[in-house]
């Protein structure tokens, strides 16, 4: 299930987003997809159980009393990185803040009609091609594993350890028989021992690459200019 989350302090304009997303769910390609919608105008709850509901797409708005958009990106930004945040703003003025969080889209809501139907479709087409499954045997028993929650794979020995989904699964294979295939979702090698998720980067800090779960990993000189070109590639693709 794909799920969606809208909040808007403004319930009629919280309640148009919504009739203007569910629109572009009749479109054919969305129909046989299982897709939740929920509104909220209370940024506060939403940043107190939103974290851990693994919400999908967030349609966020930015000025709301108490809790603004920009905090709650920030908390998504850390602890659901995953989260593809759409900002629906009025403040146009306020894109360079939204930045630092690497928003998926930022729309106008002067532009709704315009704007919004682009940025979900673009949304859905995102999680649904990133979703993309593999089976590993572990232990002898296999376990189907998401690609593009893989945050790193280290190489110990004769077994690759692949930090996933808040654990660590030890597969026996090297680097070099599953590099192909994981760069091609997104999954760099910035070392011999060492690929990374582009989506779970926090910064490239000269010769290092720095996570977002505060995890550091040295950049080897070959495979310099391919991690800071995959990094910047991501996040053009994933901002505007």
């Amino acid at each position: 299930m794909i799920k969606i989350v809208i909040c808007d302090d403004e319930l009629s304009v919280a309640k148009e987003i919504n009739s203007k997303v569910r629109s572009v769910l009749t479109q054919e390609r969305f129909l046989n997809v299982d897709i939740d919608i929920s509104v909220t105008t209370d940024a506060k709850e939403l940043l107190t159980n939103g974290k851990n509901s693994n919400i999908d797409i967030l349609l966020l708005d930015i000025m709301m009393p108490e809790y603004d958009g920009i905090k709650v990106a920030e908390q998504f930004y850390y602890h659901s990185p995953e989260t593809l945040i759409i900002f629906a703003s009025g403040y146009e003025n306020m894109v360079f803040y939204t930045m630092k969080f690497r928003p998926f889209r930022f729309v106008r809501k002067s532009h709704l009609d315009d704007d919004l139907s682009e940025a979900v479709e673009s949304a859905l087409d995102e999680i649904i091609s990133s979703s993309k499954k593999i089976i590993v045997k572990i232990e002898g028993e296999n376990k189907v594993i998401i690609v593009s929650k893989i945050g790193y794979v280290v190489k110990r020995g004769n077994y690759l350890i692949l930090s996933y989904d808040g654990e660590e699964i030890r597969l026996r294979s090297s680097v070099t028989e599953q590099e192909p295939f994981l760069k091609y979702h997104g999954i760099v090698r910035v070392n011999s021992g060492i690929l990374v998720n582009v989506r779970y980067i926090s910064r490239i800090y000269r010769n290092d690459v720095i996570m977002k779960d505060g995890k550091t990993f040295p950049i080897s000189q070959r495979y310099q200019k391919m991690t800071e070109s995959a990094f910047s590639d991501f996040i053009r693709k994933d901002t505007y």
